[in-house]
């Protein structure tokens, strides 16, 4: 039996029919509404309570995804349609809104089980821990972790690991791509990703000229590889993987068929040698060691067969992914984006012949167990080898024959019709006296009796009675009932319960005893500067996030006195990244009448957990006023560090009030929304006791690639090794150029991981008055990026409009002029998001 598990794709019934049919373990399909994949057929809640039933029978697990963020206005019916699904009988809900997460662990369990999908961004321990705490059973990685670093998050978290195993990857971190959304107004988010990643960009220096070195290697420079890692599933295994999940929900049947089916088998291959190795020995090739030839991937053995097979699907060439090497060009197809494989007839065939119908290829194996002695009933005993075991018997006796009586051979023959069932006859045991007269209609209908009893045998544990329906309506009106309490009234004690994780009680790690209050910072809406008060009066505060104490400088100068410092830092300026940097610009910031706050960098392997945990301990002492987090894991961190003066960043994806109150109990006291909400839809979001906080000037960052474009395109070994690479990333700036001539900034961190910017700038200077109505309390200024020039310029002009503001003094022709101010440092222009027009 399988430890382990194969979770194949299915877009449509066919699909489904072809992942159970060729061995999945478990089966993840969207139903009408909140799934990511919005342009697969997926299914109605009577289409999977009928597949639930088919595929447990077969002892196959069916999970929903739930895996994207609810706007504000859909909370209620989000909640009831969780409430449809598990009424149907599903295993899991796979969900990436944190809120929406941890309110359904609330609702559906334990009957149903809640996932955190790789949306979540969960790449380290710490967000393991998150994630647990949210109720959940399983975590689905980010793709970018590597095998070593999941050995690492194995030994220190008790979680299941679901893991991509083949298929399509997203060039930038899942969870963190606004770039369809920005660029098109589908988001990715939603649903709706128009994969502007497949398009043609090309790269240039500041002066627009694109290197010929960068152009010959094909001009699709953001389209990825499939991964495909059906050679060396073991050593994955090794690593602590559980679930290895195939992506192609938008994938034909015949596909579906023919990936699952070789990673059954390659999986069934694999564990019995897992079984016997040493659990502790070091897996082969590890990170930054490629195995054979450029990708690793054998040309012979039942591997480099299986492989030879996947390649007559769908697939744009394969890549290991980031499991073995360093991120590089190995990862990248910029010549071609779409379909490269060799199609093979006879392959798709097979294919479709192993789906035409459910228990064509796939049955249970059952045994029975039949008795038929003449003078007494007809005895019939199933049973699988999982133990449901069921017995049925006759009315009446068998009568004697006048001549010969059933054989064993004659009854065999009759009791071996399992066809219109899923199940297989494997083996039967019959006892007879050879004087027994069984009619065939007899035996016909026991056996019917006996498959319908043992069906729901098996089926009675996924069956779900009114009771269970009754507890969900119930946890659901409290959950809601509460989160209406918490908009008007601030929360004194007990927390919401939406988290399981118990918060430590915080103490200054700097060694005083001072509470939040004694930092001056704002908490509870209280009438302190930038604190969130309800109502059209409330104060706007200007909030900067700055990487350069040059920055800094000009920004207190400016008479900007909320500063967000460091994070990840970036390739090509003096990021504020070391300690001694750091502890001069909470010097400064103190000086100057300002709070400071140590941003937590937003991308953290498990290998670097220490260093950055001893950063943020080095960054209390130092003075930080407070801490701004923008990955779920750093919460965590910080009630284990007992940091105060939390505030959480867009890019934990706040899309709804349940997400701002699950933040609440991890001690936040300032929220910056997503950039993608409305602002009537920011209107109707807040809770009591927590500040708003706005994007609403500079660059956003639009996608995060673990990988360095410049590095990869200009700076590697034809192979892709990035460790020789040349750094061209510290000799230019660079962009990526679309097909419209917009030119994004590609900004390398200290990670070589690149941030690409939006190649407009966000600006909602015109539009104070709406942010004001809207109940925002800061309003955040992006300036990482930017000169001190700029960041002088931005701050006073946002500062006039908002005396101008306080003083009611403020229009729109007052916006507009502010805004024409900045026009010579924006050359490509401005962008209000979707502050106004939302997303799909």
């Amino acid at each position: 039996m399988k430890e382990k598990e194969i979770l194949a794709p299915a877009g449509s019934e066919a699909a489904f029919i072809a992942a159970v049919e060729n061995g999945a373990d478990a089966v993840y399909l969207g139903g009408k509404s909140f799934n990511a994949r919005s342009y697969a057929d997926n299914f109605e809640p009577a289409d999977i309570r009928r597949l639930c039933r088919y595929a447990h029978l077969l002892g196959v697990k069916v999970f929903i995804t739930l895996n994207i963020l609810i706007l504000p206005e859909e909370l209620q019916k989000a909640l009831d349609y969780a409430r449809e699904l598990a009424m149907a009988g599903v295993d899991a809900l796979i969900v990436q809104d944190i809120g929406l997460a941890a309110a359904l662990s609330r609702m559906v369990k334990p009957e149903v089980e809640v996932h955190a999908s790789t949306q979540m961004t969960l790449m380290n321990s710490w967000g393991l821990a998150f994630a647990e705490s949210l109720g959940c059973r399983r975590a689905v990685l980010a793709r970018e972790v590597s095998a070593a670093n999941i050995r690492k998050m194995k030994e220190r978290s008790g979680m299941i690991l679901e893991a991509f195993g083949h298929g399509a990857l997203c060039s930038g971190w899942s969870g963190q791509c606004l770039m369809s959304s920005m660029l098109g107004g589908r988001s990715g988010n939603r649903g709706q990703c128009a994969q502007p990643c497949r398009l043609k960009y090309r790269l240039t220096d500041e002066q627009g000229h694109s290197p010929a070195a960068a152009g010959c290697q094909g001009q699709h420079l953001l389209s990825m590889k499939d991964l495909c890692t059906v050679d060396f599933l073991g050593e994955l295994l090794d690593s602590g993987v559980d679930s290895f999940k195939l992506e192609g929900r938008m994938k034909q049947p015949e596909y579906v068929a023919v990936i699952t089916r070789q990673y059954s088998q390659a999986l069934g291959d694999e564990l019995p040698v897992l079984a016997k190795a040493d659990q502790k020995a070091e897996a082969p090739g590890g990170p930054g060691k490629a195995r054979q030839g450029e990708e690793g991937f054998p040309e012979a053995g039942q591997a480099g067969k299986r492989r030879q097979i996947l390649a007559h699907c769908f697939n744009r060439g394969f890549t290991s992914g980031y499991y073995l090497r360093r991120p590089g060009g190995h990862l990248l197809s910029r010549h071609k984006p779409n379909n490269q494989s060799q199609v093979d007839e006879s392959l798709l065939q097979t294919a479709r012949d192993s789906f035409k119908a459910p228990g064509c290829r796939r049955r249970r194996e059952i045994f029975a167990e039949l008795t038929a002695l003449a003078g007494e009933p007809v005895r019939l005993v199933l049973r699988d080898e999982k133990g449901f075991r069921v017995q049925t018997a006759s009315d009446e006796p068998c009568g004697e024959a006048k001549g010969e009586g059933a054989s064993q051979a004659g009854l065999f023959s009759q009791l071996d019709r399992f066809g219109s069932t899923l199940f297989n006859l494997k083996e039967a045991k019959i006892r007879t006296d050879g004087k027994a007269f069984v009619p065939a209609s007899l035996l016909n209908r026991l056996r019917r009796r006996a498959a319908e009893d043992l069906e729901e045998e098996i089926l009675a544990s996924w069956r779900r009675d009114e009771a269970y329906a009754r507890k969900m309506a119930g946890v659901q009106a409290e959950i809601l009932t509460e989160l209406e309490r918490r908009k008007t009234r601030v929360q004194t004690g007990g927390g919401f319960g939406l988290c399981s994780w118990e918060q430590p009680e915080r103490e200054n790690p700097a060694g005083s005893a001072a509470g939040p209050e004694s930092q001056g910072f704002a908490v509870h809406g209280n009438s302190a500067p930038g604190s969130f008060t309800s109502g059209n009066s409330a104060p706007l505060t200007l909030t900067v996030a700055l990487d350069t104490l040059a920055g800094l400088k000009a920004a207190l100068s400016a008479g900007a006195r909320e500063i967000y410092l460091g994070g990840q830092g970036f390739q090509g300026q003096d990021s504020l990244i070391r300690p001694r940097q750091l502890a001069e610009a909470f010097r400064l910031c103190h000086q100057a009448g300002a709070r400071a706050y140590w941003s937590l960098p937003r991308f953290i392997h498990e290998d670097k957990l220490g260093k950055w945990r001893e950063a943020a301990l080095g960054a209390a002492e130092a003075g930080a006023d407070g801490f701004l987090i923008g990955n779920p894991g750093g919460l965590i961190l910080a009630g284990e560090l007992g940091l105060q003066n939390l505030v959480a960043d867009w890019s934990l994806n706040l899309y709804n009030d349940l997400s701002l109150a699950l933040l609440a109990d991890y001690g936040v006291a300032r929220a910056c929304l997503s950039p993608e909400l409305t602002l009537e839809q920011i209107k109707v979001l807040g809770l009591a006791g927590m500040e708003k906080e706005v994007f609403a000037h500079g660059r956003l960052a639009l996608m995060v690639t673990e990988h360095c474009l410049p590095g990869t395109l200009l700076g590697q070994t034809p192979q892709g090794d990035c460790g020789a690479c040349s750094r061209p990333c510290r000799k230019n700036r660079w962009y990526l150029k679309d097909r419209l001539n917009f030119s994004f900034p590609v900004c390398p961190d200290r990670a070589c991981r690149n941030w690409i910017y939006n190649a407009k700038t966000h600006c909602l200077l015109e539009h104070l008055s709406a942010l004001r109505q809207a109940g925002a309390g800061c309003l955040r200024i992006e300036a990482c990026q930017e000169s001190p020039a700029w960041i002088d310029a931005v701050i006073r002009a946002y500062d006039q409009g908002l005396k101008a503001l306080a003083a009611e003094s403020f229009d729109k022709e007052k916006g507009t002029a502010l805004k024409k101010t900045l026009a010579k440092l924006t050359p490509q222009g401005f962008t209000a998001g979707h502050s106004f027009r939302g997303v799909e």
